[in-house]
């Protein structure tokens, strides 16, 4: 733009020039204000000098289109720096300043509204030489200006804008920003309920397969059913004679597992297998006693040292675990149960109960699991002679007394959609009953665990079968009848 100096300089010799040409002037007026446009506001932009280097060429003149010219004559008027008097709006350039009744203040002011819009519409910026120490001058920064304006805004960073204002040139519109996603609601999550532990009566599973390896899968699933079910009073028990192998540091990592967390265990084993033996002849060899008859095997445990040797061999075997359970809780209990569904006569029975003892040295308690009319011959009873039983049926259970204990051996369970085993509203009865009559113990039996399922019998090795491991469904059904009848406890 025009420097103000220039503007100001012509204005002062057009009036000086004016004055002097004037015949109306008076030759002695007293000295008045130079009535020289008023400067309203700050030029828009201020005199730069620029550095050319001798390789650098001549300025080209700038050429406007006339849309460009229009858009900034709008934008620039009025004439930069140059307003009216204030006493007139109107534009006077065209009135001659030498007319009569002109006087000569306004002859000066009117030449020098004229001399600025000239140097406005007619100058023409001078190129510079092409000289290492020539700078340009302010008689072309108007165009200069002009110049700048007219070029591509230089972008400015994103990190430095401002957004609503200008910086650094006409406002450069930002990319349209990713809207900030608001805090996401956190979804209401239904707490999964407590449940209460429950005890009293102990309750848990029969698990004869129990140190069998090819049932491992099965029998830990429903370890872990027993610690899901808050059962504070547990029951285990397991055969031990060899007929699905022996594993003793299974059993007790078992023990201490079920025995975590303030809970308490009944254990009880079975050191020999009755049932085997009424199957003698095709019954598979594991057992110590399972290839002798229930006839032979009566008069052999009364009169055989050999017999009698190895039947308190392994009652020695468990007494470690016995032991071991005893210490985790002073009300654990422990069973020992010579036979698994014997085929004993009192005299046969009373033999076994006396070695037991014996081997056991007070570690567990000896209680008698008879099967009465099982035996071929028919000879066996099931006189207690003392000692609490365990019954497998479900109608000598109101006959049982707080020293007796029932599960479910033999008989099974059954889910909606099976036919063989007791349904599970009845297991739920014989359990209230059970619970009523203040039982020692309570055991869920199912054939399938103990790889009894279709097509399989038993006399199919226990390696060979396949079984069962219980389904989710399942132990949640499965939990609820372990807790069925147990009142709420403290752990």
């Amino acid at each position: 733009m025009v420097s103000r100096r220039v503007i100001i300089g012509t204005v002062l010799v057009a009036s000086a020039t004016a004055l002097a040409l004037s015949p109306n002037s008076p030759q002695q007026s007293p000295r008045q204000p130079s009535p020289v446009a008023t400067i309203s506001q700050p030029v828009p932009a201020v005199a730069r000098t620029r550095e050319f280097s001798s390789e650098q060429q001549p300025l080209n003149p700038i050429r406007f289109s006339e849309s460009e010219d229009r858009v900034n004559v709008e934008r620039y008027q009025p004439p930069i720096g140059i307003e009216s008097d204030s006493n007139s709006t109107k534009d006077s350039t065209n009135v001659d300043p030498f007319s009569p009744g002109i006087s000569a203040a306004e002859a000066a002011r009117i030449t020098a509204q004229r001399e600025a819009r000239k140097a406005l519409t007619t100058a023409e910026p001078q190129a510079p030489f092409a000289s290492a120490d020539y700078t340009t001058t302010t008689e072309n920064s108007l165009f200069e200006t002009l110049s700048e304006l007219q070029a591509p805004p230089t972008p400015v960073p994103f990190e430095q804008r401002i957004y609503g204002s200008r910086s650094g040139g006409p406002a450069i519109t930002p990319p349209a920003a990713t809207p900030t996603p608001g805090p996401t609601a956190t979804p209401t999550v239904t707490p999964t309920p407590t449940i209460v532990p429950v005890g009293g009566q102990p309750t848990g599973y029969m698990m004869l397969q129990f140190m069998e390896p090819a049932a491992r899968a099965s029998v830990e699933r429903q370890v872990k059913i027993m610690l899901d079910s808050k059962v504070m009073t547990l029951y285990l028990s397991a055969l031990v004679d060899g007929t699905f192998d022996e594993d003793y540091a299974y059993l007790e990592n078992v023990v201490r597992r079920l025995n975590s967390e303030g809970r308490s265990l009944t254990l009880a084993l079975f050191f020999a297998n009755g049932s085997a033996q009424r199957r003698y002849e095709t019954s598979f060899p594991g057992g110590i006693f399972n290839n002798i008859s229930p006839a032979d095997f009566r008069f052999l445990i009364q009169e055989d040292p050999e017999t009698q040797a190895r039947f308190r061999t392994t009652i020695s075997e468990a007494l470690p675990v016995y032991e071991l359970n005893a210490s985790l809780n002073p009300r654990n209990e422990n069973y020992a149960f010579p036979l698994l569904e014997d085929n004993l006569d009192q005299p046969s029975y009373v033999a076994m109960r006396r070695i037991a003892r014996t081997a056991l040295n007070g570690k567990a308690e000896v209680m008698r699991n008879p099967c009465p009319g099982c035996a071929k011959d028919g000879l066996n009873d099931a006189d207690p002679l003392g000692s609490g039983l365990e019954s497998h049926d479900p109608a000598q259970i109101p006959e049982l007394t707080r020293r007796d204990g029932f599960t479910l051996d033999g008989i099974s369970f059954a889910f909606p959609d099976e036919s063989f085993g007791i349904p599970l509203e009845e297991v739920k009865a014989l359990k209230e009953t059970s619970v009523a009559r203040g039982l020692r113990f309570f055991g869920l039996w199912r054939a399938q665990r103990q790889g009894l399922g279709p097509g399989t019998s038993t006399d199919t090795p226990p390696s060979d079968r396949i079984y069962e491991v219980p389904s989710e469904e399942q132990a949640e059904v499965e939990i609820e009848l372990l807790r069925w009848g147990l009142p709420p406890i403290s752990p």
